[in-house]
């Protein structure tokens, strides 16, 4: 199912409140419980799917960036920049190397 970047946004702006309160509890439990408490495990499981699921919302919401070209329309590019000129050679940026 694709979304469009602004659906996407909603649903990881959504995602949050759980996702805060599944960090809080791991916390919580990991000062309390045994190592390998079950209950533990699957709180932390619970938090690294809902953590995968809230990435990968974020990166559907961007228009552009990680995985994806930047679409630009003409008024959106920016004028070419004007040339520099060389600066491999020192005389060719201005700058002398030599002591005044």
């Amino acid at each position: 199912m694709d979304l469009e970047p602004w659906q996407a946004g909603i649903v990881h702006k959504k995602l949050f409140p759980g996702l805060n309160y599944l960090l809080r509890l791991r916390d919580r439990l990991a000062k309390v419980a045994a190592p390998d408490d079950p209950l533990l495990q699957m709180v932390r499981d619970a938090y690294d799917a809902s953590w995968r699921l809230s990435l990968e919302m974020h990166y559907r919401s961007c228009a552009h960036g990680v995985g994806k070209e930047s679409v630009k329309t003409q008024t959106d590019q920016a004028p070419p920049a004007e040339p520099l000129g060389d600066f491999t050679q020192p005389e060719a940026s201005g700058v002398s190397l030599e002591s005044p």
